[in-house]
């Protein structure tokens, strides 16, 4: 870590210090390091997954914006963790894998909403599947 960066840092500690409570300051804020910058994103380091993932969902943005006010730069801000280094101290690509994206699958395409004959006995049972299939992950 080169020595601009540390001031930097310890600049923006008090200001992280006072936007957050003492318990989340104390658990995630003053545990991170910062490694380097790289092509305009300052890598963060904590020391397991679980804080990263912690910080990346709810701290920061709010930690982003106050490196940026701190440095007047626009900087990207990543968080790794001992799982994203290498023995060497080295960033190992964090890229998710590729998903396959052609899936079989086994329905039949004469089966569609459109086709189905809603009859008394049925009616229920098509209102609800429109219902979920329109809004899926929804709940009344």
């Amino acid at each position: 870590m080169s020595s601009y960066l540390s001031e930097y840092w310890s600049e923006a500690l008090p200001i992280l210090a006072d936007m957050f409570t003492e318990v989340t300051y104390g658990t995630y804020i003053e545990r991170i390091k910062p490694l380097y910058i790289k092509d305009n994103i300052l890598y963060l380091h904590v020391d397991s997954n679980f804080h990263k993932i912690t910080i990346e969902q709810k701290y920061l943005k709010d930690i982003a914006k106050i490196i940026r006010i701190v440095m007047e730069e626009e900087l990207e801000v990543k968080i790794i963790s001992d799982d994203n280094l290498d023995k060497n101290g080295n960033v190992i690509d964090s890229a998710p894998p590729k998903i396959k994206t052609s899936i079989k699958s086994n329905l039949v395409d004469k089966y569609t909403f459109e086709s189905f004959v809603s009859g008394d006995s049925s009616r229920l049972a098509h209102a609800s599947a429109l219902a979920v299939s329109n809004e899926p992950g929804q709940s009344a």
